[in-house]
Parts: structure tokens; C-alpha cells; sequence
């Protein structure tokens, strides 16, 4: 059966490419339903869902979340074959760093959290210090965007017990108190910047990604992946007792990898962390550098360690 691109005027040529090519490699055969039962599953599933268009930036004019309704008049396939294209592109193309913002103000939270998510990331809100600090001490955030006036607990405590409790992401405080001497002791206590209100997204914004460039505060120098150590401090990396020679890019991409042994790392957040850019190249200058790396670090032993997972990024773990 040949596949009609879709007739929605919304998507892009590069949008309808990936559907294209996501629904041809889950269905094989392609099974149909009656016009009739068609007609009325989309009309019923038009009646509860709502438009909404997510543009991820100016070229590529993903959806956010492709509903169902807007493609289903040209590919005529059953739910179920949809639901598992849609997942999939999903999963591929809306991975996002999370952030977690603990203000007890609810404007400027809603504030913070519009603008992060418009900006590619994925943020929590807790609106006071008791529910902060636990979301901070058992979530997974890559930052903490934290106030030090809070009910039941202070960004001061809470920064404090983090830090006690081994917790070392990287937390920036976003407050009113503009004194020198709070400025000092935010910084002294562990924090990696400080932000006085009333403040600039834009600026808010430069100073999370420098943060997050910058990777933990506190790091291991030696990383060890099974049979793989790296001396960050050295720049020395060894497998099997054998000396790998690696330029400076291939060492940091490992050491990318290293870092978030067992994740997988995106091609977006590789490029931010190696080469410190911010877009999309529109070169495969990450791939020329991984098989160069590969050939290094995996091609002269029986086990590989750097997995590709294709669609997202490279995972560095022992299988």
C-alpha cells in the first residue's frame, strides 16, 4: 500500500518526511478501516481534543504532541498503529532538560516556567521550601532555579541540606535580596550563580546554559565504565591496562558520555557540552567525531561500550 504524505498545511516538508518514514516502518502491511468508522472516530476525536501546534523552531515546525486528528484523514490507518508513530517521533525529537524552580511567588513562577519550556526545557514548580527541597533531594534535575524567601524553609537551608545530603546539582539563586553580603553567602555556600530581581530572562536564560555547560560542580576526577578509566584531571584515558591517545574533542565527548554512564545522551546537549554551541550546526561533525573515538575506544576490543540508539543520541555502558 503506498502512503499518502499528509494534507495538513500545518507541517513542514521535513515534518512529513519523518512521518513518512516512522508510519512505513511500523506498519507492514498497513491495515485500513471502513470510511464510516473513520469518520466517526474523528469526529468524536475532534470534538475533545484541541489544536495544538508546537513549533520548535522557525525551520523545523514540529508538533509538541502529534495529535491523532491531524493526520489521520491522509494515512486512513488504525489507532494503534498512530499512537505507537506518534510515540515514537515523540520520544525522538522532544527530549528536554529538566529544571526545577522553587519560588513561593506564583506569577514569576508561571513566568520562569513559559520561558524555560518555550526555550526547549522541561520544568517543575514547587511554591515552598518544604516541597522544594524534597523534590530537589529525590528528582533527577539538571538544575535549581531557587529563592531564599520561602515558607517552612529558606533557600539558605535548603541549599545547605542538599549540599549535606550529597546532592550536588547545580542550583542558581533567583531573589530580591541584592546585598553584597547575601551575594557572598549564596555563592560561599555552594551555589553556582546569583541573580538579583528584578531581572532579564534573556540574561536568566545565558546564565542556566553557561550552568549547565559547565556540567556538575562537584566532579570525579577518575570516571571508570567497566574496563574503561578516565582521569579527567590527567587527561588520560586507559581500557585493558592499554594508554588511548585521544585529541582534545574526542576526550571531552567520552568524558561527556562518561558522565551520564548508562543515559542517553542527546546529539543537542553533545554539541552544547563539546563544541559550546547553542544550534543546530547542520553538520554531522558529531558522528565524524564519534567514529573516530569508536575506532579508539571500542574497534581494538572484543566488548564496544559506546551504543548509538538510533534517532537520540550515544549511550556509553558495558552490555
Amino acid at each position: 500500500m503506498v502512503i499518502a504524505p499528509p494534507r495538513n498545511e500545518t507541517m513542514s516538508p521535513w515534518v512529513r518526511k519523518q512521518l513518512y518514514c516512522r508510519l512505513e516502518a511500523c506498519c507492514s502491511p498497513m491495515v485500513c478501516e471502513p470510511a464510516e468508522s473513520r469518520y466517526a472516530e474523528r469526529t468524536a476525536r475532534l470534538r475533545c481534543q484541541r489544536e495544538d501546534v508546537y513549533h520548535a523552531n522557525a525551520d523545523r515546525r514540529l508538533p509538541r504532541k502529534l495529535q491523532f486528528h491531524q493526520f489521520d484523514r491522509s494515512f486512513h490507518i488504525l489507532p494503534s498503529v498512530m499512537k505507537a508513530a506518534a510515540a515514537t517521533i515523540e520520544v525522538t525529537f522532544m527530549t528536554a532538560m529538566r529544571l526545577l524552580i522553587i519560588e513561593d511567588e506564583r506569577r514569576t513562577a508561571a513566568h520562569l516556567q513559559k520561558g524555560l519550556s518555550e526555550n526547549g526545557f522541561t520544568a517543575d514548580v514547587a511554591y515552598d521550601g518544604f516541597e522544594g527541597f524534597e523534590l530537589a533531594r529525590t528528582g533527577d534535575y539538571a538544575l535549581i532555579v531557587l529563592d531564599v524567601m520561602l515558607p517552612h524553609r529558606d533557600g539558605w537551608t535548603i541549599l545547605d541540606e542538599l549540599r549535606r545530603a550529597g546532592v550536588m546539582t547545580p542550583v542558581l539563586f533567583l531573589t530580591a535580596r541584592d546585598r553584597v553580603e547575601d551575594r557572598i553567602k549564596g555563592l560561599e555556600m555552594g551555589a553556582d550563580d546569583y541573580l538579583v530581581k528584578p531581572y532579564s530572562f534573556s540574561e536568566l536564560l545565558a546564565r542556566v546554559r553557561t550552568i549547565l555547560r559547565r556540567g556538575p560542580a562537584m566532579q570525579e576526577e577518575v570516571l571508570q565504565i567497566a574496563d574503561l578509566e578516565i582521569d579527567t584531571r590527567r587527561y588520560r584515558v586507559v581500557r585493558q591496562g592499554r594508554n588511548l591517545q585521544l585529541t582534545r574533542r574526542e576526550f571531552l565527548l567520552l568524558t561527556c558520555l562518561a558522565r551520564s554512564a548508562g543515559e542517553v545522551v542527546s546529539r543537542t546537549r553533545i554539541v552544547e557540552q563539546v563544541w559550546d554551541i547553542n544550534f543546530d550546526t547542520g553538520t554531522d561533525i558529531v558522528e565524524a567525531t564519534m567514529r573516530r573515538l569508536r575506532a579508539k575506544v571500542d574497534d581494538p576490543f572484543q566488548k564496544p561500550l559506546i551504543h548509538n540508539v538510533r534517532g537520540i543520541g550515544y549511550v556509553l555502558e558495558s552490555r
